[in-house]
């Protein structure tokens, strides 16, 4: 599913410079399909990193995603296009690959629940509250309680 449109995704390549600059970038030149192509992989990265985690909402059906999603998902679109038309400019190559590891950060945080999406719930499941330690409460037969000794060591070595 398609987090954004092809025109936002036109329109964040040109980058609203005007058409008389010397970077402004024709949009004839760029042809919608390959701009969909685009698109499509922007959208499917973006499931990549957000679905493990979000399974009951991932893919959004059109039009219920979040706006933080949508606008990274139009930003990398724009960012991938990028790259692919001017693959041999080494000035630019640093600054998208710089604009594409902001965008996955900004995936990763929202993966860690560092940023939120207010229009999706947060789903409760034992990786979310252990961050990879083993549950301190074990709800058995019997109330039995172990603090992981990897969890020890973290809040140990953060209290210095």
């Amino acid at each position: 599913m398609a987090y954004s449109t092809i025109a936002n995704i036109r329109r964040r390549l040109s980058g609203g410079v005007a058409t008389t600059h010397n970077n402004y970038l024709p949009t004839t030149e760029v042809s919608d399909e390959f701009l969909g192509e685009m698109q499509t992989e922007a959208s499917n990265i973006i499931d990549s990193h957000l679905e493990p985690i979000f399974p009951s909402n991932f893919p959004f059906a059109s039009g219920d995603e979040p706006a933080l999603i949508t606008n990274i998902a139009t930003g990398l679109g724009a960012t991938l296009a990028r790259s692919y038309i001017n693959p041999s400019e080494n000035t630019y190559k640093k600054e998208y690959q710089a604009e594409y590891e902001r965008y996955i950060e900004l995936l990763q945080k929202i993966a860690r629940l560092e940023i939120e999406l207010p229009e999706v719930a947060v789903p409760f499941t034992d990786a979310l509250f252990t961050r990879d330690h083993t549950p301190v409460f074990d709800l058995d037969d019997t109330l039995s309680q172990a603090v992981d000794s990897d969890l020890i060591d973290e809040i140990d070595s953060e209290r210095g």
